[in-house]
């Protein structure tokens, strides 16, 4: 299925086939965003890149991201 995405958002399929979605700006790193566009999980998050805020992560809530 295909999105129109929000402004800086760049996706790809990883190797395993799973879509990954990445908030992209000139001069800051990469802020991975969780969930599918336009969902409620993925807009927080996108809102708190935009606005600069830090950002953290519930290791305990998404183990994966330690394999990372």
């Amino acid at each position: 299925m295909r999105w129109k995405l929000p402004k800086y958002v760049n996706a790809y399929t990883d190797r395993t086939g799973t879509p990954r979605f990445y908030l992209r700006r000139r001069g800051q790193r990469l802020v991975p965003l969780p969930g599918s566009p336009w969902s409620e999980e993925f807009q927080r998050a996108y809102q708190d890149a935009m606005s600069g805020a830090p950002q953290v992560i519930d290791t305990a809530a998404s183990p994966e991201l330690l394999l990372r």
